[in-house]
């Protein structure tokens, strides 16, 4: 009789069945814990950034623009010449 050695193939598919409900509950597991700690502590600039309201008319651009000019806080943002421009086509 032939002496066997290493794996058989009905061996590895059992070992990679059970690695993949491993891997998969772990997954589950970790995206569940993401959702929850995202959910119950939101962020300090999601809680505080107004709404822009519709704009409809000339006056509305101005109330928008400093809406947004009250928010800014990156001197490179372009929000307020993307206002300026809509302004100056309206």
């Amino acid at each position: 009789m032939k002496k066997q050695s290493g794996f058989a193939v009905v061996e590895l598919v059992l070992l990679i069945v059970v690695l993949a409900v491993i891997g998969f509950t772990a997954v589950t597991y970790y995206n569940h814990s993401q959702i929850a700690s995202d959910s119950s502590s939101p962020t300090a600039a999601t809680a505080t950034v107004p709404t822009a309201p519709q704009v409809t008319s000339t006056a509305d651009l101005t109330t928008a623009e400093n809406t947004v000019d009250q928010m800014d806080m990156d001197a490179s943002s372009t929000d307020g010449s993307h206002l300026d421009t809509e302004l100056a086509n309206f």
